[in-house]
């Protein structure tokens, strides 16, 4: 398998990763309050920053 491959296997495990992370933290947030009331925000920028920065990566 080249680096490449390895590094969008990596990737994509990553972001999926994130996405069950986030969704953990809001999930349980619909069932204490309406849709309108959670705060999804908060939760999605560092997990949003933190998926999209990829170390070892040089632009």
């Amino acid at each position: 398998m080249s680096s490449e491959a390895k590094g969008a296997w990596a990737y994509l495990l990553s972001s999926a990763a994130a996405y069950i992370v986030y969704l953990a933290i809001v999930v349980p947030r619909l069932f204490r309050a309406p849709a309108a009331h959670v705060s999804y925000i908060a939760p999605l920028v560092p997990i949003a920053v933190a998926s999209a920065v990829r170390p070892g990566v040089s632009a």
